[in-house]
């Protein structure tokens, strides 16, 4: 799979051992990234939400439990406008390139107004919800090449 989101950087604080680390920064990133910490053995691993790539080599060895992140902060390359597009799924507003959703709205702050709580905007149905679910459990446990 491949991050087609804007391109920038990542800026992440977290915790090890309860102390604030430095401000760790990820360049050459897009914002479909969304970094997160992979428990591997007992070693945290920054991986890409997107494309579930290591983005840094393993820290932390056996000490998982003790690594958090406090905030994860993604600015993008000058010249990088927006072009997400999000829908409402289950009250939530999410970028429809998260589950290949069609994009009803053309800005998060779009979808917010209309999806509020518990979905009151243009929702995804059931039954489509069902389908992506559907084809979701169907193609995890495939490898792609």
């Amino acid at each position: 799979m491949t991050c087609t989101g804007r391109k920038g950087r990542w800026t992440i604080s977290y915790t090890f051992r309860d102390s604030p680390r430095p401000d760790a920064i990820y360049p050459n990133s897009t914002e479909d990234d969304s970094p997160f910490f992979s428990n591997e053995g007992g070693q945290a691993i920054l991986r890409s939400a997107c494309d579930g790539r290591n983005m840094e080599p393993p820290y932390f060895a056996g000490q998982f439990s003790t690594v958090n992140i406090t905030s994860s902060v993604f600015t993008p390359d000058a010249g990088q406008a927006d072009t997400s597009k999000y829908d409402c799924i289950n009250g939530g507003c999410i970028k429809n390139s998260a589950y290949n959703t069609p994009g009803l709205y053309a800005s998060l702050s779009d979808c917010e107004l209309a999806c509020g709580t518990g979905c009151s905007g243009q929702c995804i149905s059931n039954s489509d919800w069902s389908q992506i679910e559907g084809l979701a459990s169907q193609i995890r446990s495939k490898e792609c090449g």
